[in-house]
């Protein structure tokens, strides 16, 4: 029986994308037990993953919201400037094109992430934060 540190360590290391083989060689652990374990802890793996890919696109980018209140101002701008435009005088298929690019932009930024649920099988301690 491993102490459940070791399973905390594995499922932090393998979170991280860390192979098998590099993972039993720190862990000292049998590459048969971590296969094991990842099927056993596949979805807090996935969730770490998702936590730590979220926290990468914030610091990169800003945060969620920053993101869709810029592309929200953006398309409010240039739908403003598109219901200004006299369609029988001044072709406007660009800026048209534009306000239709931004609004799938923030349609497609809405969606919150998905995370698995975690079975019962999972170490019965405090949750594993990133």
């Amino acid at each position: 029986m491993h102490p459940i540190e070791t399973k905390y360590k594995f499922i932090e290391l393998r979170a991280r994308n860390l192979s098998l083989s590099h993972i039993a060689q720190e862990l000292d652990v049998d590459k048969n037990v971590l296969t094991r374990w990842n099927r056993e802890f596949a979805a807090r793996i996935h969730n770490l993953q998702q936590i730590e890919l979220e926290n990468l696109y914030e610091r990169l980018l800003g945060s969620r919201a920053e993101r869709l209140q810029a592309l929200a101002r953006d398309y409010h701008r240039y739908s403003k400037e598109l219901e200004t435009r006299d369609p029988a005088r001044i072709p406007h298929p660009r800026l048209f094109n534009i306000v239709s690019r931004l609004r799938d932009q923030v349609e497609r930024r809405i969606t919150p992430p998905e995370f698995l649920p975690e079975s019962d099988q999972q170490p019965n301690s405090p949750e594993v934060t990133p």
